[in-house]
C-alpha cells in the first residue's frame, strides 16, 4: 500500500508530467498550421519593377534610400514618406542591402512585398550590398529577383540631361573594388557618351572615404583602386557619389566630387550622432541640384546645392 507521503510524490510526479505535456503541445500548436510560402530565390520576383518613366530635360527628381535591411516599419514609414512628398521623386534609387542573409529566398520574396510601395509608384533602381550579395551563388540569386538593366549588376540609366551610374562593390571575386571588366565599362562610359549630360550621379554601396564603423571595410580596403577611381570621377565631371553601407548620413565633397553617405532606411543605427533614419531628396533646378536629408519624422536634417 501506498503511504500518505508517497501518494502525495505520486501526485506531484503526475501533475508535473502533465504540465510538462501540455507545455509542449501548447508550443507546437504555435506554429502556424500552413508553412511560409516556398519561396523559390532563383525564380521570378514576386513583384512587378516598374522601369518604364521618360524624365524630362532639366526637372529629375530622385529619392535616394539605402541599408533597409531588417527595418521593415521604418522601410515601410520611408516609402510612405516619399509616396506622399511634393513634389513627387521621378524615381528611387537604393544603394544597396536589401536583405540581412545573402541568397535568402524568403528575404527576398519579404522585401519585394514591403517595396512595393514604392515599386509601384516608381522606377526602382536598386545597387547589390554585402548583404545581397557574397558570392557566386548570391549574386546569381540577387540577378534574378530584378529585370534589365537592374539585373546586369552594373548600370547605367539615361534620365533626361542626367546620366545615372548604378556600380557594384559587391561582385563576387571582387569584393570592395571597382576594377577589372567593371572599371573599364565605366571609363568608357565617362569617356564616351557620359560627357553630353549637363550631370553624373554615380551610386556604389561601400563608400570611397567611408567615416564611421566601415573604415578599412570599404572601397578604402583597395586605396590604390579607390583613389584611381576618385581620379576617374573628377576628371570626368561626376558631380555626386551615393554610397551606403555605413548606418549614418554623411556629405563631404573632395575635389571636385560630392560624396553623400545614406544608409539609414531601417538597418540598425550605431553610435554616431549621424547615424538617424533616414532619406535623400535631390531635385534637378536651373541652379543645380538642389538636395535635402529628410528624417523619418519629415524633419529637415541638411540643405545643399551642387552646381555644374
Amino acid at each position: 500500500m501506498f503511504t500518505p507521503n508517497l501518494k502525495m510524490k505520486l501526485k506531484l510526479w503526475i501533475w508535473l508530467f502533465c504540465f510538462v505535456l501540455i507545455s509542449c503541445e501548447s508550443q507546437d500548436s504555435l506554429i502556424p498550421e500552413e508553412n511560409p510560402p516556398e519561396v523559390s530565390a532563383r525564380g521570378n520576383p514576386p513583384a512587378y519593377i516598374n522601369l518604364t518613366k521618360k524624365v524630362p530635360a532639366g526637372s529629375l527628381k530622385i529619392a535616394v534610400i539605402g541599408d533597409s535591411r531588417g527595418g521593415n516599419d521604418v522601410f515601410e514609414d520611408i516609402e510612405e514618406d516619399i509616396v506622399y512628398m511634393k513634389p513627387k521623386p521621378d524615381l528611387v534609387a537604393h544603394t544597396g542591402d536589401m536583405i540581412t542573409h545573402p541568397g535568402s529566398g524568403i528575404e527576398w520574396y519579404s522585401f519585394h512585398k514591403d517595396a512595393e510601395t514604392l515599386t509601384k509608384h516608381f522606377p526602382f533602381y536598386p545597387i547589390p550590398g554585402n548583404h545581397d550579395v557574397k558570392d557566386q551563388a548570391s549574386q546569381e540569386i540577387y540577378q534574378n529577383q530584378f529585370p534589365p538593366p537592374v539585373s546586369d549588376l552594373y548600370y547605367s540609366v539615361e534620365a533626361g540631361d542626367i546620366l545615372l551610374i548604378f556600380l557594384d562593390s559587391e561582385v563576387a571575386g571582387e569584393l570592395s573594388k571597382i576594377d577589372g571588366a567593371q572599371y573599364q565599362w565605366l571609363k568608357n562610359l565617362l569617356e564616351g557618351k557620359g560627357a553630353k549630360f549637363r550631370y553624373r550621379l554615380a551610386f556604389v554601396h561601400r563608400p570611397l572615404f567611408p567615416s564611421a564603423e566601415h573604415m578599412g571595410g570599404s572601397l578604402d580596403h583597395n586605396p590604390e583602386l579607390r583613389d584611381r577611381l576618385h581620379q576617374l570621377f573628377v576628371k570626368n565631371r561626376v558631380e555626386i557619389v551615393f554610397a551606403g553601407h555605413e548606418h549614418i548620413y554623411d556629405r563631404r565633397k573632395i575635389d571636385s566630387v560630392t560624396y553623400i553617405t545614406t544608409a539609414g532606411a531601417g538597418a540598425p543605427l550605431v553610435n554616431d550622432p549621424r547615424s538617424y533614419y533616414h532619406f535623400v531628396f535631390l531635385a534637378e533646378t536651373p541652379s543645380g541640384l538642389e538636395g535635402f536629408c529628410f528624417t523619418i519624422d519629415g524633419i529637415m536634417k541638411d540643405h545643399f546645392l551642387v552646381k555644374e
